[in-house]
């Protein structure tokens, strides 16, 4: 039987026991039932378990695709759940630290500095340098998704892989694809500036390589500590397995998503995260994130235990990429297809996210005003240069900043 330890604030809340890394057993421990504060909505200190549901997830904060692919060849360990979250259990998102010993066996890797050499070897997307600095420094790869990113440190200018003691406070990601770094800066900074909350960025350049880094909301500095804050994603608030995180593969539907907001978001008036959320999908249609699925959808817990909508994330225009599928990860009504979205299905949102239609049209008139000033804006332009983005960048941006504009126009006719 092997165990592993659930901490939060270094205190064991809870355990996962497994026999054959198949079947997983959690509980709750009696330090974590006397704290009372729960770790997600969709499974309950002061209910009977589900054990499929508590699986779903802890395998939500493991690595997908290649990603995963690259932690089971540089780690050599077996391609399981239970074998994968017992190694990178140290450094998940939100505030949980998996381990198998009590107190967890921290303080023998030290923090090292990443060297622009291998941030240049690193960025260049060359797989085999990545997984030979991975056996190097004896880092660890801890991060959901399927894109190459790393958890790092960024301090005063420089990167650091964390040692086993502290979590990470930024997130850096590589493509061999330039167009997707510069693409998800220019997004970023286009939504902060629309008025959406998403947290800082730039990107880096190293020698012949470029990334994009972005800070992580799930950490904070508090009297020069860096201390982690909980959280989980969509398809561990309604207890899915990430597998479904697309609407078209089983998943959650937006007004899903928003009745899930609706029902758990008390920290402040639930209205303002539903707000965002329908500014958030409506920002996605107009400037091409056909990826914007349940993952990227977020909740933050504050020191009470209530929660919050997070801040924004993984904005990318993949309609102009050609590595994307094309429909949306979340429909408009029904409609999946972000070119010929119509009246009509602006109204079947309103109806789902349970808002009059007129206020769906207005949020949609307004975004589609502010959206076509700001894209390709000076106003644009300074805020990208204070986030690495040169003058040779910005003219490399055309292609998004075209079909921007086109969809502006397109989706003003069709709204008519």
């Amino acid at each position: 039987m092997e165990k592993l330890y659930v901490l939060r604030d270094n205190f064991p809340i809870a355990t996962i026991e497994s026999h054959d890394r198949q079947t997983w057993h959690f509980a709750f421990t009696r330090q974590g039932i006397e704290a009372g504060i729960e770790i997600s909505n969709s499974f309950s200190i002061d209910d009977e378990i589900d054990q499929s549901c508590v699986k779903n997830w802890f395998c939500n904060l493991l690595p997908e695709g290649q990603s995963r692919e690259r932690l089971v060849a540089s780690e050599r360990i077996a391609d399981n759940d239970f074998a994968i979250l017992k190694h990178i259990g140290l450094d998940c998102a939100g505030a949980l630290t998996i381990t198998e010993t009590i107190p967890a066996a921290m303080g023998k890797i030290p923090r090292k500095t990443i060297t622009r050499k291998q941030l240049e070897q690193w960025s260049r997307e060359d797989a085999r340098v990545e997984l030979n600095i991975i056996a190097q420094e004896k880092t660890r790869m801890s991060l959901a998704g399927a894109q190459r990113k790393w958890a790092v440190i960024f301090e005063q200018g420089e990167y650091y892989f964390p040692g086993d003691d502290e979590p990470s406070t930024h997130i850096i990601k590589a493509a061999n694809n330039h167009a997707i770094i510069l693409g998800e800066v220019y997004m970023n900074t286009l939504a902060e500036l629309f008025g959406l909350t998403v947290p800082p960025c730039h990107i880096d350049h190293v020698g012949k390589g470029l990334f994009f880094c972005i800070e992580r909301y799930d950490r904070a500095l508090n009297n020069g500590q860096i201390t982690r804050i909980h959280q989980e994603d969509m398809c561990q608030v309604l207890g899915l397995p990430a597998s479904r995180k697309y609407q078209a593969d089983m998943g959650p539907t937006f007004g899903e998503c928003i009745a899930a907001i609706k029902r758990y978001s008390t920290v402040s008036a639930p209205i303002i995260d539903v707000i965002q959320m329908i500014r958030w999908q409506i920002f996605n249609v107009i400037c091409g994130n056909s990826d914007g699925h349940a993952k990227n959808i977020s909740l933050l817990q504050n020191h009470e235990g209530k929660w919050q909508l997070a801040p924004l994330y993984d904005l990318v225009s993949t309609q102009t990429l050609q590595i994307y599928r094309a429909d949306l990860a979340f429909s408009v009504g029904t409609n999946f297809m972000p070119g010929s979205i119509r009246a009509s299905d602006w109204h079947a949102m309103a109806d789902e996210c349970e808002i009059t239609r007129p206020q769906m049209v207005r949020e949609v008139k307004q975004a589609l005003v502010k959206l076509n000033e700001l894209n390709a804006s000076d106003t644009l332009k300074h805020a990208l240069e204070t986030r690495g983005v040169t003058e040779d960048y910005w003219n490399r941006l055309e292609q998004v900043k075209l079909y921007i504009e086109k969809q502006c126009r397109r989706i003003d006719r069709q709204l008519t």
